[in-house]
């Protein structure tokens, strides 16, 4: 069996404004989790890394996202979190749900977090927040860059990619080549 490569470009996208994975990029990983555990090394993961504006690669058989799939975790297994005195976004957006009654409460609130971290970071752990410094040393997946697919390859996107025309690009570059391109599309009621 050729290799199959699941995109989770959009999946990275939403967990670096989100503190958890939920809804279609959380279907996804349990979807590539299940084919990896059953299909090994024939199942890999893609990625359009936007920094250093090229495709990347890994075996999603080395993620350990456990049951809530949380985003910080992800991104540090990926080392596409960067070490920082401030917390994520994600950390601070799920901080900040406490607060989404007043919005004026809010704002003070976000306005504190960001003061903490400059001036007083021991204050965030009593905030319930931790720097991207000081995050639990999460194992790191081995990530490399992909120039192409192979051509028996066959590459799958079960989210959101058409935001990002890159993928769009890759895609059509390997169906010309007479590679497989597979898309599914959702909600389409």
């Amino acid at each position: 069996m050729a290799s199959i490569y699941f995109d989770i470009t959009n999946i990275i996208d939403y967990a670096q404004r989100n503190s958890t994975v939920i809804g279609i990029p959380r279907v996804q990983l349990n979807i590539i989790s299940l084919l990896s555990r059953k299909h090994g090394a024939q199942i890999r993961c893609t990625f359009f890394d936007y920094e250093r504006r090229v495709m990347r690669e890994f075996d999603p058989a080395e993620l350990n996202l456990g049951f809530e799939f949380n985003s910080e975790n992800l991104l540090h297994s990926l080392n596409l979190l960067q070490a920082s005195r401030f917390p994520s976004k994600g950390q601070v957006k799920g901080y900040l749900r406490q607060f989404a009654h007043n919005k004026v409460l809010r704002t003070w609130k976000k306005i504190g977090v960001y003061c903490a971290a400059v001036f007083a970071p021991s204050r965030l752990a009593a905030m319930g927040l931790r720097s991207a410094a000081n995050a639990p040393q999460i194992r790191k997946v081995n990530v490399t860059d992909l120039g192409e697919f192979p051509i028996a390859a066959t590459y799958v996107c079960l989210g959101a990619i058409w935001m990002f025309s890159e993928l769009w690009a890759f895609g059509r570059a390997h169906k010309q080549r007479g590679g497989t391109v597979i898309q599914l599309v959702y909600d389409l009621i």
